[in-house]
């Protein structure tokens, strides 16, 4: 997507999924791009899978050198939809559309992880929009956020060798890590 008058730079094949630059930020001479990434990458923990991803970038309109860190904050939306009406397409693990607003999140990708930022959640019809400011531009993502009340827990010995004569390999243990 070319730079416009509008400051607001939206995915062609989406509308929901936008970036609007502040008119009064120095990258004004920048060009702008919104991607769908089809592969997106997947992390080493939780939240480890998108549910659609998008890469915001800017270039320097004269060396088209890539920008990452800008000196204003810039709005970007990404856009999940539900193809049944009861879940979420692509969540994982699967989210019912009633309950979207409980589970669903913006992360960023920082390049071994989604690090999740929040933001501002819409729901319309079987569509919904997670909106929030960034400061630098990159990979986001909409991710299943596992709530507090789901227990994280660790199993261990690992290897668990249930035939063992040592008793600290022979049995399983288990320890919650995040339980009240």
């Amino acid at each position: 997507v070319l730079k416009n008058e509008t400051n607001e730079f939206t995915y062609p094949e989406d509308s929901l999924v936008k970036m609007v630059v502040p008119v009064e930020t120095t990258l004004n001479g920048a060009v702008y791009a919104v991607l769908k990434l089809t592969s997106p990458p997947v992390g080493s923990a939780a939240p480890s899978v998108a549910v659609v991803a998008y890469e915001f970038n800017a270039y320097d309109f004269s060396t088209n050198a890539l920008l990452k860190n800008l000196d204003k904050a810039v709005t970007i939306t990404l856009h999940a939809k539900s193809d049944d009406g009861i879940t979420v397409a692509n969540s994982d693990p699967t989210v019912l559309l009633s309950e979207a607003r409980s589970y669903l999140t913006l992360a960023y990708w920082n390049g071994i992880n989604w690090v999740k930022i929040g933001g501002t959640i819409n729901i319309s019809g079987n569509d919904i929009t997670i909106t929030n400011k960034v400061t630098q531009l990159g990979k986001y993502a909409i991710v299943v956020n596992l709530s507090a009340e789901q227990v994280e827990f660790k199993v261990y010995p690992n290897p668990f060798t249930p035939f063992s004569s040592n008793e600290n390999f022979n049995a399983v243990k288990f320890s919650f890590l995040n339980s009240s």
